[in-house]
């Protein structure tokens, strides 16, 4: 490109009436203007080079007088100042001043200082000061070890033996289900320590998430207060972080009654929806809500003791025992508390608008109500071959009782009917609840329907 240049500019020349001397004379000039622009250039570059090794050598000197400093001040004057193999020799070409620098640390010391520093661990000019050794893991065992070595070198070989023999120690088998199980458990609990917390208040936040004029985000707490950003100091906005909102929500975490027995774990939005269930939480008298008179409040563990102290009306029955029913003309509302291993559960029977309702609550969640079911038998002693029998699953305590008999989810009988089953005026019938049941015997159909047979 070049020649290609010059012989344009020559014919250029010629054109405009330049002789050949003349064109000579302009491409000299031409030639001895770049070469002074080149040696500008390299003389820069040189001089650039010169203030980086200048720097270069004043920090090499800065640490070589910390480390002097700083063995001074451990082990005195007149330790031997060791040079740090890493800080190059002040008399270094240029090739070598361009290396780039490293902090101190590695240490080259003799074979006799080290063996002084390892087997006193104090220096000899100061007896009365106490210092610690350079290297603390090849320190001298005491006499007493059963492993007492001499030579203090002999021991940093024994020490590393050791860690050998360890490091080839055979590989530990896989680990089984309930090991990761563990330690998926144990990941858990790091992620709940690890909480997404507010920045300006350093709380765990909540629902709602409201960012700055830069972005930062802050709980709804901290901005309804009126503080300002904890990390920029602005005026926190009223505009949402609904991303990190989303990301929270479902954030899986420990139920609130954790201690109290509660081990699952469910997302931040489902929360309070689990609270209003969880069978750990305080739970009100089943009877307030029914009768409106006990204010009692407690753990589903203390309920029975509870219907033992106070309620010892409603803890007459029991599954597969007799009991009887007197007036049925009239209006009649009981309640039931029957205890089966460490489930409770409530029994109902009601008379209302000329039909009798029976159903049995489960006091727990609806998935653990689905796996009881229970059985009513009415009959008469004197014809034992008639009885009338009725199936079904348990509901929830979470269901009103009187929601269940207003959609009839339960056994419904007319009282024309149910009179025809009264001997020496009273209705005799029983209940059963049970686990495991025969799918033959109770057979698919939809809540509220359950099997009924009438003999």
């Amino acid at each position: 490109m070049g020649a290609e240049e010059s012989k344009n500019q020559r014919r250029d020349a010629e054109h405009n009436g330049f002789t050949k001397s003349q064109v000579e004379m302009l491409l000299k000039q031409q030639k001895q203007m770049y070469d002074e622009k080149l040696n500008e250039l390299l003389h820069k570059q040189n001089q650039k080079s010169a203030e980086m090794r200048i720097s270069e050598d004043a920090i090499r000197a800065e640490a070589k007088k910390e480390v002097e400093r700083v063995l001074k001040e451990q082990f005195g004057q007149n330790v031997p100042s060791p040079q740090p193999s890493c800080i190059p020799s002040t008399s270094t070409t240029p090739t070598q001043a361009q290396v780039p620098f490293r902090s101190p640390t590695t240490y080259s010391y003799s074979q006799k200082d080290l063996q002084n520093l390892v087997a006193t661990g104090t220096h000899t000019s100061s007896p009365t000061t106490q210092q610690t050794s350079l290297y603390p893991n090849i320190s001298t065992p005491p006499a007493s070890s059963p492993r007492a070595v001499q030579d203090p070198f002999e021991s940093y070989v024994f020490v590393n033996k050791l860690d050998e023999a360890k490091r080839l120690q055979p590989t530990a088998p896989p680990a089984s289900s309930r090991d990761r199980s563990t330690s998926r458990q144990r990941n858990r609990n790091n992620e709940a320590d690890n909480e997404v917390k507010c920045p300006t208040c350093r709380n765990t936040y909540t629902s709602n998430i409201y960012q700055c004029s830069k972005g930062h985000s802050s709980c709804k707490t901290c901005k309804d207060n009126g503080r300002l950003c904890g990390i920029c100091r602005d005026m926190i906005t009223t505009m949402r972080n609904i991303s990190l909102e989303i990301f929270i929500a479902e954030k899986k975490v420990k139920c609130p009654n954790t201690e109290n027995g509660c081990s699952l774990w469910i997302k931040r939005c489902d929360v309070d929806t689990h609270l209003k269930v969880c069978i750990f939480r305080d739970m009100p008298c089943p009877l307030s809500d029914i009768f409106g008179l006990c204010l009692w409040k407690g753990k589903l563990t203390q309920m029975a003791s509870h219907f033992d102290d106070v309620h010892q009306m409603h803890r007459q029955a029991d599954v597969d025992k007799e009991m009887y029913l007197l007036n049925i003309n009239n209006n009649v509302n009981i309640v039931h508390f029957i205890v089966i291993g460490t489930y409770n559960f409530l029994f109902h029977v009601k008379i209302q608008d000329d039909k009798l309702y029976m159903t049995t609550q489960a006091l727990g969640t609806d998935n653990s109500a689905r796996k009881w079911i229970y059985e009513i038998h009415i009959y008469n002693k004197s014809e034992p071959r008639r009885k009338y029998q009725y199936m079904d699953t348990c509901h929830s305590i979470n269901i009103p009782v009187n929601e269940i008999i207003t959609n009839a989810r339960c056994a419904v009988i007319p009282l024309s009917y149910a009179s025809s089953f009264i001997n020496e005026d009273k209705l005799t019938y029983k209940f059963f609840i049970k686990k495991e049941f025969n799918n033959n015997e109770f057979p698919k159909n939809n809540r509220g329907q359950g099997a009924r047979r009438r003999t």
